[in-house]
């Protein structure tokens, strides 16, 4: 697994993220919502070319202890979004 890099800036966080499918690499920016439960990653900038599209935005909210959602929008090449919601529940 490929590191990644991560650093504050005014705006929230800056991460460098080295994608394991060949894509390149991805830059986001991360944000926190004020009550802690949504974390929200937004797409600057890839190197290594966009032939397949890329992962536009991703958000995470906890529900709870056993719940989050997740959802997440990718972007193909001629910016057409294709979004994806994922809900997760803890197996009891």
């Amino acid at each position: 697994m490929k590191s990644a890099t991560l650093s504050t800036c005014p705006l929230g966080w800056l991460e460098q993220k080295p994608n394991g499918c060949g894509w390149g690499t991805f830059t986001w920016i991360g944000k926190l919502s004020p009550d802690g439960n949504t974390v929200e990653f937004d797409f600057l900038d890839v190197s290594g070319g966009n032939a397949n599209g890329h992962m536009h935005q991703s958000v995470f909210t906890i529900i709870d202890a056993n719940h989050h959602t997740e959802d997440w929008t990718h972007m193909s090449p001629n910016d057409k979004p294709a979004p994806a919601h994922i809900d997760l529940v803890r197996a009891k």
